[in-house]
This record gives structure tokens, sequence and C-alpha cells, in this order.
């Protein structure tokens, strides 16, 4: 993973990229952005049939403020 600097948009600190991890007790994922407000169902206790996803790819940490800024996929994917 090549380290990319930015300048964050609310302190104006150093940006670095990486990543976040969901982590289970049965394995190590990255996070999704799902669209649309949580409902309860389904085996998870949140309902996600027929609704949108992306996967997370990048998330980039400001060293100053700690504020993160996520990145997704360009690919839709309905669950």
């Amino acid at each position: 993973m090549q380290a990319e600097t930015n300048k964050c948009p609310k302190c104006s600190g150093q940006m670095d990229r990486g990543f976040v991890m969901d982590r289970s007790f049965t394995s190590d994922r990255v996070l999704r952005w799902v669209g649309g407000e949580p409902e309860k169902g389904g085996a998870t206790g949140l309902k996600t049939i027929g609704v949108k996803t992306n996967q997370i790819n990048r998330t980039d940490k400001c060293d100053s403020c700690g504020y993160l800024e996520f990145y997704a996929s360009n690919e839709i994917q309905y669950v």
C-alpha cells in the first residue's frame, strides 16, 4: 500500500491512507457502506435484503485531529 498525503478538510493536518477492518469471531473483513436507515430484522439483527451496499476500500485518518474520511468502491451491490 502506497502512502498518500492529503490535507485534512477539518484542521489541515496530514491525512494518512489506510482502511478499517471489521473483526468478528469467524473472520476479518473490510467494512461496507449500507444505504438508508438501519431496520431491525434478519439473521444479524439488521435487515439488508434488497439494500444497496458498497465495500469501503480506503479510509484516510488525520494525524492531528483523528478525522476519518471513507472511500467506497464504485460498484453498487444489492444484498
